[in-house]
C-alpha cells in the first residue's frame, strides 16, 4: 500500500477540503472529509493476506480526534474487520441464538460461570423443565407477553404458582442477556407482564407447635431407618438444623474443615452462605454432639471431608456432602411418617426464631445475626422483620441465643425442664 502524505490533523482539522488524509501521529489513522462536512476516521492496515483494509473507527463530533487516536493505537497490530465479522457471525449464526431454546443454551452456558452452584441448578431446571417445552421452538423476537402469560396460567392451573412467578422472572433475565451481551434488538416480553399476571405468593407462616417438634425429633432420635426410609446420619443431619437454626443446603454441606470445635464454632463460608458472607454460628453442646455422632456414623475421613457424606460420589470418584433436596425430602418422610402436616425443613428455622422472640431478654437483632439475616433496617432486616413477623455479631450474644433455643427445644422434646434429651448412647445431655 503506497504511503499517503500524512498532515497535522491538530493544526488543519477544520480546513481541509474534501478527500482522505492520513495522520502523522498514529500510523494508518485516516481522516475521510466528504463534500458535505461529514468526517470518519478510518483505520487502514494489511490484513494477514496482504490485502489493504479500511476500518471505519467512527464519526466527528461524536468521536474526537484525540479519542480516535487512542482507539487506533489500541487497534494497532490486530484485524479488527475480521474480528467485527467474527462478532456479527456469532450473532446472526442459527445455531446460536435465533430461537428460543438457543437462547436458553447461551444464557446457561454464561450463567453457569456467574451463578452459584444452587441457583444455577435452579434456574437450569424452571427453564429446561417448564420454558423450553413451551416456547423454546419459537423464535427469539416472536415471543409475546400473551405467550408468557399463557405459559403461567397453565403452571397456575397445575397448582404450581410460585414456580409460574420464577419461570416468568428467569425468562426476563434470558432476554435482558440476549439484549445486554448478545447486542439482539429484542424486546423482553416480561416488560408487558404486571403484578395482575403473577401468582399472589403468601409468606411462608408456619410455626411448628411443641408437640410436631417433639414427634420429629423422636422419630429422628431412633435412627430406624425403616421407620420412614431415612438413613440414620440424614436423620442426624435433620436434627442439627433444628438445634442450629440453619439452613437445610448450609447443614447439608457441612465440611470438617468448617468447624472448630475447641471453640465450637462453625463457620459456613460466604461461598455457601445464602448472603455470600461468612457466618459464624456458635454451636450449643448439643450442637456438637450431634456432630460428634455424625462423624462416627461416617467414619475417619481426611479433612476437610463432608460431615454428613452422599452416597454417590463425583464423577472423579471424590466424596461429595448430601444434597439439600435430600435433607429436605428426608424431612417431608419424617414429618408424614408422624403426622405433621404441611411442613418443612425450613418451618423448625422459623419456629426458633418465633420461640426466641418470645422471650424477654433476646434481642431481635441476635435472633437476625443468628439466622444470617443481611441486616438493612434498625438492626434487623426485611426477611426477618416480614417474613418471620419480627423485628429483627456478637459471637457471645449469638451463641447465648443458641443456647437458650437449644434448652428450649431439649425441653419441648422432654415435656420438662431442659434436663436431657434421650439419644443414642447418650451423646445428648445438656
Amino acid at each position: 500500500m503506497p504511503r499517503r502524505p500524512a498532515f497535522d490533523l491538530t493544526r488543519h482539522f477544520d480546513s481541509l477540503p474534501p478527500g482522505e488524509y492520513a495522520d502523522d501521529h498514529v500510523t494508518g489513522l485516516t481522516l475521510r472529509v466528504r463534500a458535505s462536512g461529514r468526517r470518519t476516521f478510518v483505520l487502514r492496515y494489511i490484513d494477514g493476506d496482504g490485502r489493504s483494509v479500511k476500518y471505519k473507527i467512527g464519526d466527528y463530533p461524536g468521536l474526537s480526534l484525540a479519542k480516535a487516536r487512542r482507539l487506533a493505537r489500541g487497534l494497532s497490530g490486530g484485524d479488527p474487520q475480521a474480528e467485527r465479522r467474527a462478532r456479527r457471525a456469532r450473532r446472526l449464526r442459527p445455531s446460536e441464538a435465533r430461537t428460543v431454546a438457543d437462547l436458553i443454551d447461551r444464557y446457561l452456558e454464561r450463567a453457569q460461570t456467574r451463578m452459584r452452584p444452587s441457583t444455577f441448578k435452579l434456574a437450569h431446571q424452571r427453564l429446561n423443565a417448564h420454558v423450553r417445552p413451551v416456547l423454546g421452538a419459537l423464535r427469539v423476537g416472536e415471543v409475546r407477553a400473551a405467550d408468557v402469560r399463557a405459559l403461567m396460567a397453565t403452571l397456575q392451573r397445575q397448582g404450581l404458582g410460585v414456580t409460574s412467578n420464577r419461570c416468568a422472572t428467569q425468562l426476563g433475565a434470558v432476554y435482558r442477556f440476549a439484549q445486554r451481551s448478545l447486542d439482539m434488538d429484542v424486546r423482553n416480553p416480561l416488560d408487558n407482564i404486571d403484578r395482575d399476571d403473577r401468582f399472589r405468593e403468601t409468606p411462608c407462616q408456619r410455626v411448628l407447635t411443641g408437640d410436631e417438634l417433639r414427634r420429629i425429633w423422636r422419630l429422628c432420635e431412633t435412627q430406624d431407618p425403616s421407620a420412614a426410609s431415612v438413613a440414620p446420619a440424614t436423620a442426624v443431619a435433620i436434627l442439627l438444623a433444628m438445634v442450629t437454626l440453619q439452613r437445610a443446603g448450609e447443614v447439608a454441606g457441612m465440611t470438617d474443615g468448617e468447624l472448630d470445635l475447641d471453640r465450637a464454632v462453625w463457620t459456613i463460608p460466604a461461598a455457601r452462605a445464602k448472603n455470600g458472607r461468612d457466618h459464624h454460628v456458635p454451636l450449643s453442646p448439643l450442637s456438637l454432639r450431634l456432630i460428634h455422632h455424625a462423624r462416627l456414623l461416617r467414619g475417619e475421613r481426611t479433612a476437610p471431608a463432608p460431615v454428613f457424606p452422599s452416597p454417590r460420589r463425583t464423577p472423579l470418584g471424590d466424596e461429595k456432602p448430601i444434597a439439600r433436596a435430600a435433607l429436605s425430602h428426608a424431612f417431608a418422610r419424617v414429618a408424614a411418617a408422624v403426622g405433621v402436616r404441611g411442613a418443612v425443613l425450613h418451618d423448625c428455622r422459623r419456629t426458633g426464631a418465633t420461640l426466641l422472640a418470645s422471650m424477654d431478654d433476646v434481642q431481635m437483632i441476635d435472633i437476625s445475626r443468628l439466622l444470617n439475616h443481611v441486616s438493612d433496617r434498625d438492626g434487623g432486616s426485611r426477611v426477618t422483620l416480614g417474613a418471620y413477623a419480627l423485628r429483627a455479631d456478637h459471637m457471645p450474644r449469638k451463641r447465648r441465643a443458641a443456647q437458650l433455643w437449644a434448652d428450649e427445644l431439649a425441653a419441648i422434646v422432654e415435656q420438662a425442664e431442659a434436663k436431657l434429651v434421650q439419644l443414642p448412647t447418650g451423646w445428648v445431655k445438656n
